[in-house]
């Protein structure tokens, strides 16, 4: 008993007291940490899951490029941004000089005048006031076909136009340069062409050609020639037939043409106002005299 009474007396005693609820405080302290440690152990673990559940659904979401305006491109852009861009091309109008032939004008001169002079003196080429310099600028300047120094029919068309010029064509009656009612109604020359149209010479009134395009015929009988007759004419070499007949055509013939007579030439026909007491052109080889 004696004991009793002296652990009594000793739990009441202040020391003792203040200790036992140190003790109390400090086991509620424990209790507490305890209990908010599992709590935030929970929350935690609930936390997590819920990150895993909404990672896990956005990955079945398709996610969406930012769009972008319209017209553009984002790897384009990028691109531009690394690639120069070229400056603007500017034009500027060269003078140039119009050719021909792949030649200057004074270069397709000097070589026309060289195939030309083959049949006529090269002197009188530059004169326009004779037949060969007219024709020579036609052929330069003025022909529609515009040909080059090494076309095969650059000289027979040169010797068809010296004819026209050097027997007044501009005076024909018919199928002259600008007559446009050539080959028309009762023409002499059905279906044919003017001279010195840009058609080819075998096309031309009175004038017919081979399969080569070879002048073969010159019927130009009866309408007003006058002037006189070109040597050129003695160049269409295969011609078998010249009709110059009732015309105004005076002077002689060439020798060139005389040349081409059979049996020394082609030529089998040559008619021209040779005939009669005054006979206007002195022809001692045409065939046939009017």
């Amino acid at each position: 008993v004696g004991s009793i009474d002296n652990i009594e007396t000793i739990g009441k005693s202040p020391l003792i007291v203040e200790t036992i609820s140190d003790l109390e405080d400090i086991a509620e302290t424990e209790s507490f940490f305890r209990r908010l440690g599992s709590s935030v152990s929970m929350s935690m673990s609930n936390s997590n899951d819920g990150r895993t559940s909404d990672m896990s659904n956005d990955a079945n979401v398709p996610t969406e490029k930012p769009s972008e305006p319209a017209g553009s491109n984002g790897d384009d852009e990028e691109k531009n941004e690394d690639t120069p861009v070229p400056a603007p091309t500017t034009f500027t109008d060269t003078p140039t000089t119009k050719q021909k032939c792949n030649l200057d004008s004074d270069k397709r001169r000097d070589a026309l005048f060289t195939e030309i002079s083959a049949i006529s003196p090269q002197a009188n080429l530059s004169d326009s006031s004779t037949a060969h310099g007219a024709a020579t600028k036609w052929i330069l300047e003025g022909d529609p076909m515009e040909l080059c120094p090494d076309d095969e029919g650059l000289v027979q068309r040169y010797a068809a136009a010296v004819l026209y010029y050097a027997t007044d064509g501009n005076g024909w009656r018919e199928c002259f340069s600008n007559d446009g009612n050539c080959g028309e109604g009762e023409s002499s020359y059905s279906g044919k062409k003017q001279w010195l149209s840009g058609s080819s010479e075998c096309d031309w009134a009175g004038l017919q050609c081979n399969l080569i395009g070879e002048i073969t015929t010159i019927e130009l009988h009866d309408n007003n020639l006058g002037g006189t007759v070109p040597m050129e004419v003695g160049a269409f070499l295969v011609a078998s037939t010249i009709e110059l007949h009732e015309n105004n055509i005076q002077g002689e013939m060439p020798a060139s043409v005389c040349d081409n007579i059979v049996p020394l030439g082609e030529l089998s026909v040559l008619s021209s106002d040779c005939g009669g007491e005054d006979p206007l052109i002195e022809c001692p080889c045409c065939t046939r005299c009017y």
